[in-house]
């Protein structure tokens, strides 16, 4: 179902699995480690490079301003509002877009090889009806007639068990 749902593409950074030699991972897009279930709307098809560059964070510290900013979340924020294909290179227009492609390193050399190949067979940008979650989402009459949810500003206090704060 969240392979499907997907279009068999990363829910994140887009790209296909089908030239990739790892299987994609299913994701918890808020981690069970700070409260998330295991239910469909939480589940998430992730490629291994941004499944292990998020980990069980759902936010980071932006250095820009110090603020606590949201990774990208496929259910809850619009991909277009957020991101931008510019030639291989996957550009975030807003502090969540600009966060998470830092955070899980979108346009990290190997990246921008692996889109090059995905072009030469037609994967590459991905078609809007390739295109997964947000997009779809997105792109659809219903959903832009309904006002998206705002984000859940989470407030992080000092943790007691050494984990870096970003986490959880």
């Amino acid at each position: 179902m969240v392979q499907n749902r997907a279009g068999h593409r990363c829910e994140y950074c887009g790209m296909s699995q089908a030239l990739q030699g790892a299987t994609f991972h299913i994701e918890h897009i808020h981690p069970r480690t700070c409260g998330g279930e295991s239910t469909p709307e939480n589940l998430a098809l992730a490629c291994p490079s941004c499944n292990l560059r998020k980990a069980d964070r759902s936010h980071v510290v932006d250095p820009e301003t110090g603020a606590q900013v949201h990774l990208s979340h496929p259910r809850e924020h619009r991909w277009r509002g957020h991101f931008a294909w510019q030639g291989s290179q996957l550009l975030g227009l807003t502090p969540v877009g600009r966060m998470t492609a830092q955070a899980f390193d979108f346009n990290h050399p190997r990246r921008l090889r692996v889109r090059e190949a995905e072009a030469m067979f037609g994967l590459f940008p991905p078609a809007e009806e390739a295109l997964p979650w947000q997009l779809r989402h997105a792109l659809s009459q219903e959903a832009l007639a309904k006002p998206t949810r705002s984000p859940t500003r989470v407030v992080i206090a000092q943790r007691s068990d050494g984990i870096p704060p970003g986490y959880c």
